[in-house]
């Protein structure tokens, strides 16, 4: 498939606090224990994860961007410039460089590099699991439709996208619909991949 989803907007760009949830009387925590939820990673500059100068540059002129957009977007089914950031980096990226910017500090980047990633780099599919828990809100638009979404949302429909063609993919997903951590988007996992394996 084509290149991913797009958007992120004015949320947390960086923070990297473990994520907790609220008391839970469940067997996860125990009576009146907090359940702990997956933790998201550390996030950091451009300059600590990519040694390349020319890949800094491009990927910090696609962090400047504020949403993830498709290829192509509006009425018009205009050609996204965001849209040709991305490609840019994603062209220069080497597989190493790519799982690396899913720990950018800009949640643009983190989303566009974890669709990357569920399109063309499926031995890399596991490295987007710590985003599952990206709870940072980002624009997202495709096509006409805007939307305010987490990073966690984008990351599980780019897994979606790819579930049915790549096993890896819906492995991913598997786990994520198994995992307490994950909170509501274990259902949107689970949803996911039901009707490709409903035995699971």
């Amino acid at each position: 498939g084509g290149r991913g989803r797009a958007g992120a907007g004015a949320g947390d760009a960086g923070g990297s606090a473990p994520l907790t949830a609220p008391a839970s009387t469940g067997p996860e925590g125990g009576a009146g224990m907090p359940r702990p939820r997956t933790a998201r990673p550390e996030f950091e500059e451009t300059a600590a994860l990519v040694a390349d100068p020319e890949l800094r540059a491009l990927v910090d002129d696609l962090a400047s961007s504020e949403r993830i957009e498709s290829a192509a977007i509006g009425a018009a089914v205009a050609p996204s410039e965001v849209w040709k950031k991305y490609e840019a980096v994603a062209a220069r990226a080497t597989p190493a460089d790519a799982v690396a910017l899913l720990r950018h500090r800009s949640p643009v980047v983190r989303g566009y590099m974890a669709q990357d990633v569920a399109d063309h780099r499926p031995d890399d599919l596991p490295s987007v699991y710590p985003l599952l828990a990206d709870d940072t809100e980002v624009e997202t638009v495709s096509g006409c439709m805007i939307a305010r979404e987490t990073v966690a949302e984008v990351v599980v429909q780019a897994l979606c996208n790819r579930a049915a063609a790549e096993p890896t993919a819906a492995s991913v997903l598997l786990r994520a619909a198994a995992d307490p951590g994950l909170g509501p988007l274990r259902g949107r996992a689970l949803g996911c991949v039901a009707a490709l394996e409903p035995s699971k």
